[in-house]
């Protein structure tokens, strides 16, 4: 299983930042947005369908050789999404 995290977005930090300020005015009232948005910024996440990753090798390769390998990834969601991916060689075949 392949886990995914996922990172808040720009817009879920500032309005966290926002309503940290209303601790000035009021303790319960900053902590209250505080949870609120937090509570927003997860559900959002959960919401969010995860990548299709699929990733293709050639059917004979060595080790120590170097080998292309075509990795495709497929985004369903209408937002934008930035990926990082590494392809490594399986630690059991070093």
């Amino acid at each position: 299983m392949t886990v995914i995290p996922v990172v808040p977005g720009r817009r879920a930090l500032w309005l966290l930042a926002a309503a940290s300020a209303l601790f000035l005015w009021s303790p319960v009232a900053g902590l209250t947005a505080d949870l609120l948005v937090l509570a927003l910024a997860y559900w959002d996440g959960r919401r969010t369908r995860a990548p299709i990753v699929s990733r293709r090798v050639p059917s004979a390769s060595s080790l120590g050789r170097a080998m292309a390998v075509s990795v495709m990834v497929t985004n369903e969601e209408r937002r934008p999404v930035r990926i990082r991916a590494t392809d490594d060689l399986d630690p059991r075949l070093e």
